[in-house]
C-alpha cells in the first residue's frame, strides 16, 4: 500500500455543477480544501460561490492511477476554456501542462515579453555565464 495515498476530488457550485477536478496526496485532503495557488478562473468562481462543495471521489490510489482518472474526468466534464464543458481546469490533467489552450499560451507569452522576462537585459554569454569554464563530470553527462 506504500505510495497508494493519492486521491481525486471535485469542486461543485451550489447548483451541483462541477467546476473543477483535482488530485492530492495528503491524509487530511488539504489540497482539495486549499484556496491558494488556483487559477484566475477558479478564483472567479469562488468569489461568486464561496460556499462551493468539495467532494473527495476516491482515495488510496497510486500516482499513475489518479493521474489517469483525472484525465478521464476532465475529458468527461469538459473544459470551459476549450468550450467543451464546465470545468475551469486549464489543462487536460495528469502531468499538468498538457493541452494548454491557445488563449492561455498567448497570454503567458505576452506576459513574459520584454521587461517582464526574468532574463531581460542579462548578457549570459562567454565569461558572463555562471557556468563558464565549468566541466561536467561523467555522472552529470549521463
Amino acid at each position: 500500500m506504500e505510495g497508494n495515498n493519492w486521491y481525486i476530488y471535485r469542486h461543485l457550485k451550489p447548483c451541483g455543477e462541477v467546476f473543477y477536478i483535482g488530485i492530492g496526496k495528503t491524509k487530511n485532503y488539504a489540497r482539495a480544501y486549499n484556496k491558494y495557488h488556483r487559477s484566475r478562473w477558479w478564483k472567479n468562481v469562488y468569489k461568486k460561490y464561496p460556499n462551493y462543495e468539495v467532494q473527495i471521489l476516491t482515495i488510496g490510489l497510486s500516482k499513475e492511477d489518479v493521474k489517469e482518472l483525472e484525465i478521464i474526468l476532465i475529458r468527461y466534464y469538459g473544459r470551459k476554456d476549450l468550450g467543451t464543458g464546465t470545468l475551469v481546469n486549464l489543462t487536460d490533467g495528469g502531468e499538468g501542462l498538457l493541452n494548454v489552450s491557445e488563449d492561455i499560451r498567448k497570454r503567458h507569452s505576452e506576459r513574459m515579453k520584454g521587461e517582464n522576462n526574468p532574463s531581460y537585459g542579462i548578457q549570459n554569454f562567454g565569461s558572463n555565464n555562471p557556468n563558464y569554464g565549468n566541466r561536467w563530470n561523467e555522472t552529470q553527462r549521463k
